[in-house]
């Protein structure tokens, strides 16, 4: 950041903490899962966005699109999502209606997990697969929204300390 842009005595600094958002809660009672977005410029976000970017002439069906916007996903999730909490196989049921979530009796920690007292601990591949798997405003679109809005406020931040 620009830090000559300031009058003397103030100076920018760089929001660190991620910004929660609330995906669902299956049960009242439960835990929400909350997935923690990493704060990301506009900038930095464009830059993601440029480095994905199919060229205009390929066809969005084609192979090369279907790759450029998988590696899209994959960036996306690898840059945006730095963690999350409360997500329970019932949380996890309800963003993805349409499989089955099954327990192996052998393992110690299925009752856990199938009762919900054990949360599934955050990965990137299933970042990856939830946002591809999942209806666009069950997932994807919370954390754009919140990036969006994340970068929007500390642009909006820098711009009142810039014209102060």
């Amino acid at each position: 950041m620009e830090q000559n842009l300031l009058p003397k005595g103030l100076r920018f600094v760089e929001r660190t903490e991620p910004i929660n958002v609330e995906i669902n809660r299956s049960d009242p009672d439960g835990p929400a899962f909350v997935v923690e977005v990493a704060r990301i410029s506009r900038e930095k976000f464009a830059e993601l966005v440029a480095r994905n970017r199919v060229s205009g002439n390929i066809d969005p069906n084609s192979k090369a699109a279907k790759k450029a916007d998988a590696k899209f996903q994959e960036s996306f999730c690898r840059k945006a999502i730095v963690g999350w909490r409360g997500l329970t196989t019932d949380n996890l049921k309800e963003l993805l209606p349409h499989v089955n979530i099954e327990f192996d009796a052998d393992e110690a920690d299925a009752s856990e997990y199938e009762s919900g007292q054990k949360e599934i601990p955050y990965s990137h591949d299933l970042a990856v697969f939830l946002y591809r798997k999942t209806w666009g405003d069950d997932f994807g679109e919370p954390i754009f929204r919140a990036l969006k809005s994340g970068s929007e406020e500390d642009q909006d931040r820098e711009d009142e300390l810039g014209n102060d």
